[in-house]
């Protein structure tokens, strides 16, 4: 594209926030409008931006604004696939914070529109755009560690009970799994498709998985656990929660050593922790590996550094630009977000279930 890509953002809570200061280092896109149901949300958002959008009275009024190209949906989870419906109607590219839908039928009907209205539609998994992703591809492609044997993934964390916030209330798509558990899950399907070459879940041997969790009092997945094997025997161990604080990490054990990712989910995003707009000599930290490796002499242990040169979600934004000309994202696919959607339903009925 010759001209930056014009934006729109629905929604003006943190998210919002971090994709807004994120877009300030990037290339391709610039920020036209935001919009909220509260204007004086919408308006703190424009000017915490720093890059002076102007503030829609509605979201209808921003969705028909002719000089918005692309929409990114920052609202709570319930309200992903109504808005992402009327963006894409209206003609916009959109941009849809994780999960992109609460079940398979919306997103189903979502492809169906997105394809007729000739739109990218995409989740934002913003962790598969890192360089991080593709380095660990290249080193489970070479064997570094030999086959992989065994993938363990965990997000969660200790949040604060509230029965009327967003995380705890089932109306609202709240609960472990859809807020922190649907990224395991998404880097599971990822790694499914690289080592076995069959579509999720087709690469996966048994469909009666082993799961525990924990429904609370609020009817909202608190925490849960889920372990399957892939057809090639990788097995598969996943691990969520917003009442425990546990290590966010990933690690990949092989017949020949592991690898460790130290900051899985969020690396190099000082726009997902800042206060204030970022200044444009913010200097990214880069993405860390450890790999280690069975040498029958000498075991060796490395850090591996991944050097970037803007913010995770800025490239997020630089790669869903990137892929508007074929209307498909190579990163986030949006079988990929089909399977993820799917898994995520299992994973909840079955902890019902028990």
């Amino acid at each position: 594209m010759n001209n930056k890509l014009r934006w729109g953002v629905l929604g003006a809570g943190q998210i919002a926030k971090v994709f807004c200061n994120a877009m300030r280092f990037s290339k391709t896109s610039e920020l036209k409008a935001v919009a909220s149901t509260q204007f004086q949300r919408g308006l703190d958002l424009s000017q915490f931006s720093g890059l002076s959008p102007r503030v829609e009275q509605s979201y209808t009024d921003l969705l028909q604004s002719s000089d918005i190209d692309a929409v990114y949906i920052a609202n709570l989870n319930h309200q992903h696939y109504p808005l992402a419906l009327a963006s894409l109607r209206a003609g916009k590219h959109t941009l849809i914070e994780k999960p992109i839908t609460l079940n398979e039928k919306e997103l189903v009907h979502l492809v169906s529109v997105a394809e007729q209205e000739k739109r990218l539609l995409m989740e934002g998994f913003m962790y598969r755009c890192h360089p991080q992703l593709d380095r660990l591809r290249s080193h489970i492609e070479k064997q570094t560690i030999g086959r992989i044997k065994v993938m363990r993934a965990s997000f969660a964390y200790q949040a604060t009970f509230d029965p009327q916030s967003r995380l705890f209330s089932k109306d609202f798509g709240g609960g472990a799994l859809y807020d922190v558990g649907c990224y395991p899950t998404s880097l599971a399907i990822w790694l499914s498709n690289i080592l076995t070459k069959e579509k999720f879940p087709h690469s996966v041997t048994d469909q009666h998985f082993e799961v525990q969790g924990r429904i609370g009092s609020t009817g909202v997945v608190e925490a849960g656990v889920m372990h399957f094997q892939l057809s090639n025997g990788t097995k598969i161990q996943l691990q969520t929660s917003i009442i425990e604080t546990l290590p966010s990490q990933v690690i990949l054990e092989g017949s020949e050593g592991r690898i460790t990712l130290k900051d899985p989910w969020l690396p190099s995003s000082p726009c997902r922790f800042a206060d204030t707009p970022l200044t444009l000599n913010t200097v990214f930290e880069p993405a860390e590996f450890i790999i280690e490796q069975w040498n029958e002499n000498k075991p060796t242990s490395q850090v591996e550094k991944i050097e970037v040169d803007r913010d995770l979600f800025t490239y997020e934004i630089d790669h869903f630009v990137g892929s508007i000309e074929n209307l498909s994202s190579n990163k986030i696919p949006l079988q990929d977000s089909l399977a993820n959607i799917r898994l995520l339903e299992q994973w909840r009925s079955s902890i019902h279930a028990l």
